[in-house]
């Protein structure tokens, strides 16, 4: 039987807590809350809307800055953020949107020709799940064209869409 990383976590903490008692025991733990989103071919837990209010997040707690990218995986969010002064940080998030950790990020900083003037996430997001006929958007991220947006589909492939800055779709290409 296949687990997953996370219930493999929790069985493992289970069984530390257990370690001194003589006999074998299983503990069952319920959920009281609805599942994310789950493509059970890469254990990707994310939902349309997570990736995005990870980014509202990040920006939050981080005080200023404009989301230019947002990708989640399977435990936590990275996030891209153009900052006020200019400097472009990744900011990764854990699954409940607590601030791991905040980098520089060298290599991402762009011109201010390089990206569209208004960066509009919400509507990528949107044209490409409407563009997919639905799915979960895994990754959202302006480019120097427009947006990239992954979309996870419901055979476990990647439909990765490509906008311009007018939210018109220039090409998909799927991924595995």
């Amino acid at each position: 039987m296949r687990r997953s990383p996370l219930l493999l976590l929790v069985l493992a903490v289970v069984g530390c807590a257990d370690a001194d008692s003589s006999r074998e025991t299983t503990t069952v733990v319920a959920s009281t809350t609805a599942p994310a989103a789950r493509d059970t071919v890469s254990n990707v837990v994310a939902s349309a809307i997570d990736v995005l209010a990870a980014g509202d997040e990040a920006v939050a707690l981080l005080g200023d800055g404009e989301v230019v990218s947002a990708d989640a995986d399977t435990f936590s969010y990275l996030i891209q953020l153009r900052l006020d002064d200019g400097s472009v940080v990744i900011a990764q998030l854990d699954s409940a949107f607590g601030l791991v950790t905040v980098e520089p990020d060298e290599n991402g900083i762009r011109n201010e020709d390089e990206l569209p003037q208004r960066i509009d996430l919400v509507t990528a997001r949107d044209v490409a799940l409407e563009a997919a006929g639905g799915g979960i958007a895994v990754g959202v991220e302006a480019e120097d064209y427009g947006y990239d947006i992954d979309v996870l589909l419901d055979d476990g492939s990647t439909l990765e869409v490509h906008l311009d800055d007018a939210h018109q779709v220039i090409r998909t290409e799927v991924n595995g």
